[in-house]
Formats: C-alpha cells, sequence, structure tokens
C-alpha cells in the first residue's frame, strides 16, 4: 500500500531506488470525509507483499512492483456513534492500487460490501470508497490513510 513509504523503511534494490521485496506489517488509520457520518476517524493493519508475483511475466517487462495483501479498518464517527469495520483482499501496481471486502457495523441491517480506489505517495495513500450495507444504503468516503511498514517477515 505505501509503496514508496516501504522504500523508505526498506534497503533499497541493487539496481537502486527502489523498495526491496517482501511481506510487510502495515500499520496505520483513515481521515475520510463521509457521506453518512460527516467525517470518520480509525485504524487500519494489513498485511501486503511486495513483489511477491515478480514471475508474472508482465512484471518482467517493467520495473514498478506489482503488491497484493490482506486488510482490516474500523471507523467511526465524532459522535462516538457504531463503529464499523470491514476486511478484504488489497491489491495494486506501483502507486496504484485497490481493495474491496465485507463491511459490518452493528445497526445496518447485515453484512455489506465495500470497494476502494487508492492512490499512494509516500506514507499518504489518498481514496475514495464506495460502501453498501441493508441500512442505510449505498455511502461514499473520500479521505486520505497514513500507513507505516512495521515489519518486513522476509528479513
Amino acid at each position: 500500500m505505501a509503496i514508496l513509504g516501504l522504500s523508505l523503511a526498506n534497503t533499497a534494490h541493487a539496481t537502486g531506488g527502489g523498495p526491496s521485496r517482501g511481506i510487510y506489517l502495515m500499520l496505520g488509520g483513515p481521515l475520510a470525509g463521509s457521506t453518512k457520518d460527516g467525517f470518520v476517524l480509525g485504524g487500519e493493519l494489513s498485511v501486503v507483499c511486495l513483489e511477491c508475483f515478480r514471475d508474472n511475466p508482465l512484471s518482467r517487462m517493467v520495473k514498478d512492483p506489482w503488491w497484493g495483501g490482506l486488510y482490516v479498518d474500523a471507523v467511526a464517527g465524532p459522535s462516538g456513534g457504531p463503529i464499523r469495520v470491514s476486511v478484504g483482499p488489497e491489491f495494486g501496481f506501483a502507486f496504484f492500487g485497490a481493495d474491496a471486502g465485507a463491511v459490518f457495523e452493528k445497526g445496518s441491517g447485515g453484512v455489506g460490501v465495500t470497494a476502494r480506489a487508492l492512490l499512494t505517495l509516500a506514507f499518504v495513500t489518498g481514496y475514495a470508497r464506495g460502501i453498501y450495507q441493508p441500512e442505510p444504503g449505498l455511502s461514499g468516503e473520500f479521505g486520505v490513510l497514513l500507513k507505516l511498514p512495521v515489519i518486513n517477515f522476509m528479513n
């Protein structure tokens, strides 16, 4: 997720300048405007594998890395209302990414779905997210996600 951020926290490739291959634990959180709650603040944890798809033919033709993993996040509005939790896969190419998953919120009438487009620069990711829940229906978020690499499990 924070591809350039990973490069700051890890040694560069022998070719110079890029983040190193690895499986990273990432911690951080979103701050976003919400069409449902006004604005939301929360936390996020993800495990991301950088260059795990290195044998993909497209990866051999271009310099930028593919990445993929799993995330879980939790957000709430400022009024202390119910906490919304989502979990699912995330994937991307260099600075561009997406994730999608299941959404859980007390009082929402059941399990919903979410999808989010991501654009990362250093430790900051801008995003736009669509959310569908049985109650209240469709909503959206537009915000920033700050995440830092904490552990590289391959080092």
